[in-house]
Order: structure tokens, then C-alpha cells, then sequence
């Protein structure tokens, strides 16, 4: 089909070690990797935007940072981690409400998504 990914991800070194694993990581969470590894490609920096109402993405218990995206960027080597950031609906909608152009409909989508 013509599909590179795989290549890709075994070029950038995300296969490496994971030939041990008892269930490999691509099963549930491939897609993750796969865009990770075309923005590396594009020379670019892949955005995760997560609600920091919900722990899915990222939670923390004292010291500790938990929650998927801290366990799947222990999948990626440390080239590619640092390309890797996270960033919270409520952190971008902080930085659009300040920006006058914005104001026509940044307060109905904060109302809509309960951000008010």
C-alpha cells in the first residue's frame, strides 16, 4: 500500500528493544507514533493538546508525572522526545483570549467546552 511508517520509525530508531516486549506498543497506540514520526521527517515539532480536566494525557501524584503521553514518550529515543511537547486547551485558550481578534467567539468556545 505503499506506507513508510514502518520504515520510518525502524530509520529514527523507535523499533530498537522493543523485540522483548510482550505485547508491542504499535497494537493500541500506533497512530501516536506514526504522526510523531512524520513530523520528525517534516523537521518539525509534534503538538499534543490534551484538557488538563482529565489525567488521560497527563497527571501527576506528587513528584511524580504519570498518564499516556509519559508512558509512550519512553517508547521514543531522546532525539525524538525532545520534539515531543504537550500542551493544555486551557493554556491556548489563555494565550487567544489575549488577543483582540480572538474575542468574537473564544468565550462562546470556552462556554461550549465548559471553560468558564
Amino acid at each position: 500500500m505503499g506506507r513508510k511508517y514502518w520504515d520510518l520509525m525502524r530509520k529514527h530508531g523507535i523499533t530498537d528493544g522493543l523485540e522483548n516486549e510482550r505485547l508491542c506498543i504499535f497494537t493500541l497506540h500506533y497512530q501516536f507514533f506514526r504522526e510523531v514520526i512524520f513530523s520528525v521527517e517534516k523537521n518539525g515539532t509534534f503538538v499534543v493538546l490534551f484538557d488538563k480536566r482529565s489525567p488521560v494525557f497527563r497527571c501527576r501524584a506528587g513528584e511524580k508525572e504519570g498518564g499516556l503521553l509519559p508512558f509512550l514518550l519512553s517508547y521514543l529515543p531522546d532525539s525524538i522526545k525532545a520534539k515531543v511537547v504537550s500542551l493544555s486547551m486551557q493554556e491556548l485558550v489563555a494565550q487567544i483570549e489575549t488577543r483582540p481578534a480572538h474575542h468574537d467567539w473564544i468565550f462562546e468556545f470556552k462556554r461550549k467546552y465548559g471553560m468558564d
